[in-house]
């Protein structure tokens, strides 16, 4: 009896996780001089980018959306990528969703807060939750927000609406910044162009 019990715990215990929070495709240089460029396009006005992925295919893996893979790449939900062009010490944050010890049995244990998962990503800092808290005091510092999610029909994003109602609430000014990812994307670095290659190649 206490065999058939133990059984399922000694079971997913050997189960091999599949990774949770995978590494970035490129070296988090690559990333970091991503969001140092979006930055200066800002005109100082701090802005905010959430995930918008999806779970896909038989296994449902998550798949990130483009946006937020290029200038991060993170690919886990729930992300939220700050920056603060005036910050004096933090100009990017990236918010990851807060770990689940329960889940984190079946998935896998994702990283801990540390230096080292700040230097994995390529950002200032690395926090948990979502990005919208620190919008209004982001965006008191600035004097201006910026949208940079591109439109879509509903335009229903969180973070459009988190941008929106932290400007209206502070009566700063708010900038559209819309068509800059797609701008800057539209150049191929080498490193991109090598998995592109790659990818041809398989």
């Amino acid at each position: 009896m206490l065999s058939t019990l133990l059984l399922p715990l000694v079971a997913a215990s050997a189960f091999p996780h599949p990774n949770p929070q995978p590494p970035p495709a490129l070296p988090p240089a690559i990333y970091r001089e991503r969001q140092a460029r979006v930055v200066k396009e800002l005109e100082g006005c701090a802005a905010t980018l959430a995930s918008q992925g999806d779970a896909a295919g038989v296994t449902e893996d998550f798949r990130q959306d483009s946006d937020f893979l290029w200038l991060t790449g993170v690919n886990e939900k729930g992300g939220w990528l700050v920056l603060h062009p005036k910050g004096k010490f933090i100009k990017t944050a990236l918010y990851l969703r807060s770990r689940d010890p329960e889940a984190e049995r079946w998935t896998g244990p994702r990283d801990p807060l540390s230096p080292a998962l700040k230097d994995k990503f390529g950002v200032d800092a690395v926090r948990r939750g979502k990005g919208d808290r620190v919008l209004l005091e982001l965006g008191q510092e600035a004097g201006c927000l910026a949208i940079l999610a591109p439109p879509t029909l509903k335009d229903d994003r969180d973070d459009v609406a988190a941008l929106r109602q932290a400007a209206s609430a502070l009566g700063v000014r708010l900038v559209y910044k819309r068509q800059l990812l797609e701008r800057l994307r539209e150049a191929h670095g080498p490193e991109e162009l090598a998995l592109m290659e790659q990818a041809i190649a398989i």
